[in-house]
């Protein structure tokens, strides 16, 4: 009798463990557009009523500050300043929050650093020491820098073989790195392709970097990985076929990449591939990371392991 109870026990105590142990949404935001970056601790989203919403590191609103008719979110300094520019396809915001004009320009922010989308796939990173051109990116690829902006990293996917081309900013010089890793799951067969729309790339460490890709489900399903496919993000459809997707974190030495988080996709039809704001948005610090399935946040953990 007393084995029976003390199975019984160890029963409840796994399954109450497990139940503590599930992963629940950080925060939830109603009318979800995208993240605006944010170099204070929490995070700021922006709703589809055309206002900021500033959340502090426990999830909970902090702040609320409306848009004026034009104007487009760019990021939200450490002192809680918001800096915006006025259209969302025209103007160019400097690591100084400065406006200049420049026509069919899309801005997308990584922390304080702009990086400009142009014309024929060209991209501008305004770092801080010089800035950096390249014919780098189309719908299935993505740009990362460093908050430093001393470093960059372009995933490309052209012909189903994904790769990460590195350049480093020494002796006041961008210098293209000779190796290019090939991100690797260690799955046979497993192809890497970024998702259109959702293809941004984040820096997560010194020598690693967040992004969310379409690859051959798994024939085994790999360990500690946090299931959030209840509710699905949404974009436009591929013409490359949709596959499982997950959020990878690509480890630039070697290649290898870990999955942090399975998710699942919800085609709303158009051809417009474009997301200004974001997918997903990288702590300051790079311990965290937040991305949205529906309108629930999620705060991941950037830590390795």
């Amino acid at each position: 009798m007393l084995r029976k109870t003390t199975i019984a026990s160890l029963i409840l105590l796994v399954a109450l463990v497990s139940i503590t142990r599930a992963e629940q949404p950080w925060a939830k935001c109603t009318g979800f557009v995208g993240f605006v970056e944010c170099l204070k601790k929490g995070c700021v989203a922006y709703d589809n009523h055309q206002s900021v919403v500033v959340l502090n590191e426990r999830g909970v609103v902090e702040s609320t500050m409306k848009l004026q008719k034009g104007s487009y979110p760019a990021y939200v300094d450490s002192d809680g300043t918001l800096h915006f520019y006025k259209t969302k396809t025209s103007g160019e915001v400097s690591p100084r929050g400065e406006v200049t004009e420049s026509a069919d320009y899309e801005i997308k922010m990584q922390g304080s650093i702009p990086v400009g989308y142009g014309p024929g796939a060209y991209v501008t990173v305004y770092a801080p020491g010089l800035s950096l051109g390249m014919h780098a990116a189309d719908r299935f690829s993505g740009v990362a820098v460093d908050p430093a902006g001393e470093t960059i990293a372009v995933v490309a996917c052209p012909f189903n073989r994904t790769y990460v081309r590195i350049a480093k900013f020494v002796s006041e010089q961008w210098a293209w790195l000779e190796s290019v890793p090939t991100p690797d799951i260690a799955m046979e067969g497993s192809g890497v392709l970024l998702l259109p729309g959702h293809n941004d790339v984040r820096f997560i460490g010194p020598n690693r970097i967040a992004f969310l890709a379409q690859i051959d489900e798994p024939k085994v399903a790999p360990k500690d990985v946090i299931d959030l496919t209840a509710t699905p993000i949404e974009g436009k459809a591929t013409d490359k076929g949709m596959r499982p997707l997950y959020l990878l974190y690509c480890d630039l030495k070697t290649g290898f990449s870990r999955i942090k988080a399975r998710l699942r996709f919800a085609r709303n039809g158009g051809a417009d591939y474009g997301n200004g704001l974001g997918s997903f948005t990288v702590s300051p610090d790079q311990k965290w990371l937040f991305l949205t399935t529906g309108d629930q946040i999620w705060r991941l953990s950037c830590e390795e392991g």
